[in-house]
């Protein structure tokens, strides 16, 4: 199997203006800074696209900003990732390589396995691109679930609940927050 090739080839200069292919030196935006962080949910085996990504955001606009990152994973991460891809953060930056609690990627308490697995046999049937793959569909509830319910933005283990070892489980009506979560909704009785 052939190399993929993630680069994202720049447009030929010149560009009129206001178009540009990165940050204006010297970086013109004098407002504050939002309270922010970057979250990239890979894979090791994705080390190759993590490095191209995070060199493309870094290059183009990150080094001017100094946004922290954090990197999910629903497994360990290997030193080989972690290496590569803090290479292409840069030295000095801010960067984290989370593990997802399995209680938070996997299948709540409540959902039929078979039923769920009959659903995505189904759906690739189907030629719905992904259905088949239950990775996705964890990746899926955990981006919707989670990652839209929860704050990323502070890069704390207090409020990161990826870090924190008290979040409300994935089965719970609620989400960190405390507000009702539709992504994860009680069974029903």
């Amino acid at each position: 199997m052939g190399s993929r090739n993630y680069d994202v080839p720049r447009p030929s200069p010149p560009l009129d203006a206001p178009f540009y292919t990165r940050c204006q030196d010297p970086v013109l935006n004098t407002t504050a800074r939002e309270n922010a962080v970057f979250m990239m949910l890979a894979r090791n085996s994705e080390v190759k696209g993590a490095v191209s990504s995070v060199r493309s955001v870094q290059e183009q606009f990150n080094d001017n900003f100094g946004y922290p990152w954090v990197f999910l994973n629903d497994e360990a991460w290997t030193e080989d990732f972690k290496r590569k891809v803090g290479k292409a953060v840069g030295e000095g930056a801010d960067v984290k390589f989370e593990v997802i609690p399995k209680e938070m990627w996997g299948y709540p308490e409540w959902i039929d396995q078979d039923r769920a697995k009959k659903s995505m046999q189904d759906m690739k049937n189907r030629g719905i691109q992904y259905g088949g793959l239950e990775s996705y569909h964890h990746m899926c509830r955990f981006q919707s679930g989670y990652v839209a319910s929860s704050t990323y933005s502070s890069h704390s283990t207090d409020s990161n609940p990826v870090a924190s070892s008290t979040t409300t489980p994935p089965s719970s009506p609620t989400n960190t927050t405390g507000a009702s979560n539709p992504a994860y909704p009680s069974p029903a009785p």
